[in-house]
């Protein structure tokens, strides 16, 4: 599992030191048209061409480690997890490379995919050894389930990460500077806004799991095997959630938020 997210954030290094700091759109698409060919649905490593460089190599040997005993129906959903992560690592550089800063609606929808939530969805199953049912994944609780997951450290990580990113990096999404802009405010007021969104989602996350969730599964009639593998896989998710405010209230990376009460700690 961390070798993904291993993976994930050297994609994220590889964009900002070369295809953001250049502008270089074309030469970005150019790679990660080619990731595809490194997660074949049939898991062999005769279905994949020689890796050009480390990022292709590394992304080979994860998936030939991860898909031999998942379903076919988990390969095409990890797959399409990792391409709308790095397809969003695309989107990121075209609004660099138009000087633009998305509004909230697109911004929040685009960031879920390229801050790689779907990606940790697929983890979360793989952890458990469990995969959700494909009809509980298709409902509109569990992609709700799912966005709010999502969205909780992704609004996080922007506050914590904004002057790196922001005044480092010069990156437009951001969704402090994309409230500052979309309102009118101050980068203080804009982190006091994100910060109760990511409140008030996180309130969301519970209320689905506790409530919505149970109901769904009793309208489906799951069975008791249905439900344990459910069980298994949202209980990893929340603890992945454990984890993750851990390890950003440590980590070096995380220790220059946006200024002002918004760049509080979770929970505090």
């Amino acid at each position: 599992m961390y070798h993904v997210y291993a993976w994930m954030f050297a994609l994220d290094l590889l964009f900002v030191r070369t295809f953001k700091a250049e502008r270089d759109l074309k030469g970005a698409r150019a790679m990660v048209d080619r990731l595809p060919l490194f997660m074949p649905l049939n898991g062999t490593a005769r279905a994949m061409p020689e890796p050009e460089h480390p990022i292709e190599r590394s992304l080979a040997d994860l998936w030939l480690r991860l898909t031999p005993s998942r379903s076919a129906a988990w390969k095409h959903d990890m797959r399409d997890a990792q391409m709308e992560y790095a397809d969003g690592q695309c989107w990121e550089l075209e609004c660099m490379y138009d000087d633009r800063i998305p509004d909230p609606a697109e911004y929040l929808v685009r960031r879920r995919a390229s801050y790689g939530g779907p990606v940790g969805i697929c983890l979360a199953e793989h952890v458990a050894d469990a995969e959700v049912p494909t009809r509980v994944r298709r409902s509109r609780q569990f992609r709700a389930l799912m966005d709010a997951w999502t969205d909780i450290q992704a609004l996080h990580n922007d506050v914590r990460s904004y002057r790196r990113e922001v005044e480092h990096e010069e990156e437009t999404c951001n969704s402090v500077l994309v409230f500052a802009r979309f309102l009118g405010i101050s980068v203080d007021e804009a982190a006091v806004v994100v910060s109760r969104l990511r409140t008030a989602r996180l309130g969301e996350y519970e209320y689905l799991e506790n409530n919505q969730l149970p109901q769904l599964c009793d309208q489906l009639q799951l069975g008791g095997s249905d439900r344990e593998q459910l069980s298994a896989v949202v209980k990893a998710m929340r603890d992945h959630l454990t984890g993750f405010h851990a390890w950003q209230n440590s980590a070096t990376r995380y220790q220059a938020p946006a200024p002002g009460p918004g760049a509080r700690m979770f929970g505090s």
